[in-house]
């Protein structure tokens, strides 16, 4: 099978909430593309999913697919422990992405796609988490600028917080499970505030939840969690993260491969 982009950097990291004297753990995977790379690494697909990739009309809509299942699946490996062929990734009725395996029916995952980038977290359904990963773009943040409150746009004081503002309420869209149907005022940023270097971002109508946003190469990652929460976001740096390799973590096919030597995790 031809795609006119492919996997060339995937990475891992796991992180932790602390809840109630509770510790809940999740695997976030990030995953960016090159057309200059020739790769495939279909068989971390099940033949669902394959099935699935096929059934798209629009290039654009297959790989966006592929890099999704790819960072979802990698993130739910690391997370539940099971090989990439012992589930699936499939499609609910609104299009959420739903985990279907015989054992861990506990986790559960969530995917977004940007352009040349793709961000996925797994988690357990008792600590609901949402993800949203957009590039850094001008243009964009230009736009939507006209969609935001005025109490929001008071908030603006650089380009770059708009789009912030976009995908803190696109991941809170995704942990309830609503995705961007209903109307953006419900969405409503309250707070907004820097801490070290990520952005804590609060909600006029959903007191029970909050977002982390920070820039992760050339894109914002934002993660939606229970505000009750507290979050280690010591292991969100970048230099921390894992970086994958995946074609060597599929021919494995029981623990993820780094690409600096023979280090597994």
């Amino acid at each position: 099978m031809n795609t006119n982009k492919f996997l060339t950097d995937l990475f891992i990291q796991r992180i932790t909430f602390r809840n109630e004297n509770v510790t809940y753990r999740a695997s976030l995977a990030v995953s960016f593309f090159n057309k200059t790379t020739e790769f495939e690494a279909l068989n971390i697909l099940r033949e669902e999913e394959k099935e699935q990739l096929l059934a798209y009309d629009y290039q654009k809509r297959k790989e966006s697919y592929y890099g999704g299942r790819v960072s979802g699946k990698i993130a739910v490996s690391d997370f539940t422990k099971l090989k990439f062929q012992e589930f699936q990734i499939d499609n609910g009725v609104f299009n959420q992405p739903v985990i279907q395996c015989l054992t861990k029916k506990n986790c559960q995952v969530s995917i977004s796609h940007a352009n040349h980038a793709s961000a996925s977290i797994a988690f357990d359904e008792k600590h609901p988490l949402g993800i949203d990963i957009e590039s850094v773009d001008q243009k964009n943040s230009i736009t939507i600028v006209e969609y935001l409150t005025v109490g929001e746009k008071a908030f603006c004081v650089n380009d770059n917080i708009p789009l912030i503002f976009w995908t803190a309420k696109e991941a809170l869209s995704k942990v309830l499970k609503t995705g961007l149907t209903i109307p953006l005022h419900l969405l409503e940023i309250k707070s907004f505030r820097i801490v070290d270097s990520f952005y804590v971002i609060t909600f006029v109508n959903f007191a029970q939840y909050k977002v982390i946003s920070f820039f992760f190469q050339d894109t914002i990652l934002s993660i939606a969690y229970p505000s009750t929460s507290q979050l280690n976001s010591s292991n969100l740096i970048f230099s921390d993260f894992h970086q994958i390799d995946l074609k060597a973590s599929v021919n494995h096919g029981e623990t993820l491969v780094c690409v600096n030597a023979e280090n597994r995790i």
